[in-house]
């Protein structure tokens, strides 16, 4: 059974919040008058997982999606596609939206205190009937750090292999509109400052 993607009306509660009594993910869509997104949520972690996401807000209609690491909420990779180690697992997401223009709003964790830094992002203009490849996100849930790249090569067997519909459908890349080398969270700095070997320092010394 395909895992929880969120597809929600603008609400602040909903960008961190309980993620209870949401609706589950519709998957690639064959309505017309959609388009389909496929975007990977990793997430790697120390001691426990901490269930991480992405937000995509539809500038037009004023919509958020939120698509999740699918790991436990009590540690561990949960119901994730794919566990690559005991400490990081991999949502391969596909949701049926809406046309029009998306933008990165955020990402988090759920079983996180923090919030994403404020940063500038490019728009990608989503037409209905396509399906769009938005980049693979990596969340590292011990210095509070993510980044957002390129690997369709690597992952478009998974999505067809999760998604057969998709075997006869065209995936258009726009991953490069998406790409973030790091991106940090308002408490990264601090849990650096505590740490005593400079590791944590190091990892976020040129993420904003």
């Amino acid at each position: 059974m395909r895992k929880a993607i969120i597809s929600v009306a603008v609400a602040t509660t909903l960008l961190t919040g309980c993620m209870s009594n949401v609706p589950s993910a519709s998957g690639p869509s064959n309505d017309p008058q959609k388009a389909t997104l496929l975007m990977t949520v990793g997430e790697g972690w120390g001691l426990q997982s901490g269930q991480a996401y992405v937000v995509l807000k539809n500038e037009n209609t004023g919509r958020f999606t939120k698509l999740l690491s699918e790991t436990d909420s009590r540690g561990g990779a949960g119901s994730a596609d794919f566990v690559e180690s005991a400490y990081r697992a991999f949502e391969f997401n596909a949701e049926a939206v809406d046309p029009g223009t998306y933008t990165l709003s955020t990402w988090g964790f759920e079983m996180r205190r923090g919030s994403a830094t404020k940063r500038a992002s490019k728009s990608v203009k989503i037409e209905a009937g396509k399906v769009y490849y938005l980049g693979s996100l990596f969340a590292n849930n011990l210095t509070q750090t993510a980044r957002i790249e390129n690997k369709l090569a690597g992952e478009r067997r998974a999505y067809m292999s999760k998604y057969p519909e998709l075997k006869t459908r065209g995936i258009e890349d726009v991953s490069s509109s998406f790409s973030v080398k790091c991106w940090k969270m308002d408490v990264s700095d601090e849990i650096a400052r505590e740490d005593t070997t400079s590791l944590l320092r190091d990892a976020i010394k040129n993420c904003s």
